[in-house]
């Protein structure tokens, strides 16, 4: 099975292979990824253009060459998908297509907002939103993302195409992470559990569920799987293939997971139903599974077990770029606005001078 080596998104120029598709290429599985994303822009009547740095934040990329839009940017963003969709309908042609839409995340505007869009001189700007805000923003992210199932139904592309719907990291400010705690920023649960919602129609059957812990970056030795091929031994995926749990020929297998964050120098490991946490200094160990809302510490009671995964984690980072206060992570973080709309080559450019130990993304 093969897939376009076009990686398209809905902010660039979609292009294909440069020849006809073989036969046994169009029989081949198309892939939607779809993604709520810290891809901050304006939402109404186009992007807020500021210099920083030589750089343009907010300005809206096709390719390397800034264009622009004027309307809400989760409609923009969904019309472009479609707008995709439908090329490649009439091509033929595999493809990959890979969505981010800003929504629900800063600034705080529904489709209605455009007075709002004129006050709203930052795009953190704490004193707006709302709960009535957020349901708007959410319910606009619900149809586009069915403006894009839609186009896949209508082109005769869906039975063959393989939709993601999932998200970068768990909610913040209007959100509901029940039943877990934490947020956004945080490496409690409710701040690392996610959505993964797949559709592939003869593939993964419609309203299983799985219980198996997973991780973004399974996606992509999943899809390169689903294509027939994988990573570059010489850039081995820190991921693995998902496909035999999403389609029923595994069983769900423990995994070990790591994290770590700048805010409160966090850190966390998952290994099994146990989860090691250290968060502002204080150290916990949780089973997540019989306590999923990390309420029960079971550090002094299961004391081998909270050592192992300390030490495992301290293991693990031994060889990372330093995070925390160190120069590396800092510099990252202050460049952080810059990178949020910067074109492709611009952010790998702005991480690089941040920290010259940072693998090319």
């Amino acid at each position: 099975m093969l897939i376009s080596t076009s990686l398209v998104s809905i902010s660039c120029a979609y292009h294909g292979f440069g020849r006809a598709p073989s036969a046994a290429e169009r029989r081949q599985p198309r892939v939607v990824l779809i993604g709520a994303a810290d891809e901050n822009a304006r939402g109404v009547d186009g992007p807020v253009i500021v210099d920083v740095g030589g750089l343009i934040y907010g300005q809206l990329y096709e390719q390397e060459v800034p264009v622009e839009r004027h309307g809400y940017m989760t409609n923009l963003l969904g019309d472009r998908a479609v707008q995709t969709i439908e090329g490649y309908a009439k091509s033929r042609e595999p493809f990959l297509l890979s969505l981010h839409f800003t929504a629900p995340h800063w600034p705080w505007e529904g489709p209605d907002d455009a007075a709002e869009s004129q006050r709203i001189k930052d795009v953190f700007h704490w004193g707006g939103g709302s709960l009535r805000t957020y349901a708007a923003r959410v319910q606009s992210l619900d149809a586009n993302i069915g403006r894009v199932v839609q186009a896949l139904d209508a082109s005769g592309l869906a039975g063959n195409t393989i939709v993601v719907f999932t998200s970068d990291n768990g909610g913040e400010r209007f959100s509901d992470t029940w039943p877990f705690s934490g947020m956004k920023e945080e490496l409690l649960e409710g701040g690392l559990r996610i959505p993964s919602i797949v559709r592939w129609p003869g593939r993964i059957a419609a309203g299983s569920t799985s219980e198996q812990v997973m991780a973004t970056m399974d996606w992509m030795p999943t899809l390169l799987a689903a294509a027939g091929t994988s990573p570059d031994a010489a850039y081995p995926s820190d991921g693995e293939d998902l496909g035999p749990i999403l389609n029923g020929r595994a069983a769900p297998h423990p995994r070990k997971l790591y994290w770590r964050h700048y805010a409160g120098s966090q850190r966390a490991i998952r290994d099994g139903n146990w989860k090691y946490l250290r968060i502002a200094g204080n150290e916990f160990l949780f089973d997540v599974v019989a306590d999923p809302r990390e309420r029960a510490n079971l550090k002094n009671r299961e004391k081998d077990v909270f050592g192992r995964l300390r030490g495992d984690w301290e293991a693990w980072n031994e060889p990372c770029c330093p995070s925390g206060s160190d120069r590396c992570s800092s510099a990252i973080l202050a460049a952080a606005s810059p990178i949020a709309m910067a074109s492709p080559t611009q952010r790998l450019q702005i991480r690089r001078s941040a920290c010259p130990r940072t693998d090319d993304e």
